[in-house]
């Protein structure tokens, strides 16, 4: 890990793609940070024939709760996975690719899916205020833990929730608003078993395909996560697994 002047370049190696994503995720999300350049490389110990890796991410996909329910096309070649397909929204979209970088031996995604959401312009001004007012009434997100920002139709969402299901609530609630795209940047306050009390994490979570606990993936492998040591030093940080 290289830092100058708030921009941070990752480099190395590591045996999954989910954790070179938790890497580049964690840098961003440190404070301080203006810049990530993600140039680790993915290096699986053993690349899958392209059939068994298909058949690895179409059963992930197929047992993620959020996207069972779309026929989502996948193909592989030399450890590169292309998702096509149509799913409701960018977030299903978003989980998709997530849930197939999970799979063991998924060097990169290229995510194709599209989303069926269609989309009425008006001011951006009254997007936000629309926005603003879902989130407002909401029964399961607190909107006093959310910023929204408005350009040509795309609302980014800032801020934290309390859970999964609250994170995916307020990006509908944005859509309802008349959103016709949503950055979701909101991440989620979760328990983390280890020596820090609580830990913020980016949905969505990152989940073993194939770990039946679901516990969160900076638990089952090992990642690297960028931790703010004082007001400009950083310093890399191996989560080991606990299992």
């Amino acid at each position: 890990v290289d830092v100058t002047d708030g921009d941070v370049l990752l480099s190395g190696t590591v045996d999954n793609l989910m954790a070179k994503t938790a890497a580049g995720r964690d840098a961003s999300n440190t404070t301080g940070v203006k810049y990530v350049r993600n140039t680790i490389k993915v290096r699986p110990a053993v690349i899958p024939a392209d059939q068994d890796l298909e058949d690895r991410v179409s059963k992930a996909l197929i047992e993620n709760p959020y996207v069972e329910r779309y026929r989502l096309h996948v193909s592989a070649s030399d450890g590169t996975v292309f998702l096509s397909g149509k799913v409701h929204t960018s977030w299903e979209k978003a989980l998709a690719e997530t849930v197939a970088e999970s799979v063991k031996g998924t060097v990169t995604v290229v995510n194709n899916i599209k989303s069926a959401r269609q989309w009425t312009w008006k001011p951006d001004a009254q997007i936000r205020r629309d926005v603003e007012d879902q989130l407002r009434w909401s029964p399961f997100v607190d909107s006093n833990d959310i910023t929204v920002t408005v350009n040509n139709g795309i609302v980014t969402l800032n801020g934290t929730v309390a859970t999964y299901s609250a994170r995916q609530d307020a990006e509908d609630d944005a859509y309802e608003g008349g959103a016709k795209e949503v950055v979701n940047n909101l991440q989620i306050t979760y328990p983390y078993r280890g020596p820090h009390r609580e830990r913020l994490y980016s949905a969505p979570y990152a989940f073993d395909s194939w770990d039946s606990e679901r516990r969160p993936y900076a638990e089952t492998t090992d990642v690297f996560v960028i931790g703010q040591v004082d007001e400009k030093i950083f310093e890399s940080v191996k989560l080991r697994a606990s299992h």
